[in-house]
């Protein structure tokens, strides 16, 4: 993966956190969750840290703080990376992935194991074709399981920040239809 641009690491990582802090109940916002999972890969991962100088009480001291995304290498980045999908994954959050350069052009979608969206679909695929018809032959129920699963995962949405500029954009054309996808989660 490319560490600056369109499709880098980098961006994945910030529209990731902006997901996150969508769909978390605190109301944090993606500053928030880039450091937590940065701070997270650093206690479990060993992502890197500089120390800054701060003040205090007058006495000079240095904090330890997790490097930027920005000063790190892709297999660093890729720690809060690896977090972030394992935090999702947990917690049955949705992810974006950008499809074209334009932030308004993106898919929603639910990502198991850090699998990116095409990815998503091949697993999906799997399930169909491959699992749920080996398990047909020993227990129907589970069989029914796997589709359901499947049919679940395949569901994309918009994001909030998405279907704002899609209204936007609608209102600006004059176009009195909402945006068919419009499921706010």
């Amino acid at each position: 993966m490319e560490s600056i641009g369109e499709h880098s690491l980098n961006n994945r990582i910030h529209g990731e956190c902006r997901a996150i802090a969508e769909q978390h109940p605190s109301g944090k916002n993606e500053e928030f969750w880039k450091m937590f999972f940065k701070i997270v890969a650093v206690r479990f991962d060993e992502y890197p840290v500089d120390f800054y100088p701060v003040n205090q009480g007058g006495r000079k001291t240095k904090v330890e703080m997790p490097k930027s995304l920005g000063e790190v290498s892709d297999t660093e980045a890729n720690k809060v990376h690896k977090e972030i999908q394992v935090y999702a994954d947990e917690r049955g959050y949705w992810l974006w992935e950008y499809r074209k350069n334009n932030e308004a052009d993106h898919l929603v979608y639910r990502s198991l194991a850090g699998r990116t969206f095409d990815e998503m679909q091949e697993y999906i695929k799997e399930i169909l074709e491959v699992m749920a018809p080996q398990a047909e032959k020993k227990d129907p129920a589970e069989a029914q399981r796997l589709r359901d699963r499947a049919d679940e995962l395949s569901v994309t949405r918009q994001s909030r920040f998405s279907a704002k500029i899609d209204l936007a954009q609608a209102a600006e054309e004059g176009k009195k239809n909402e945006p068919k996808q419009l499921e706010i989660f």
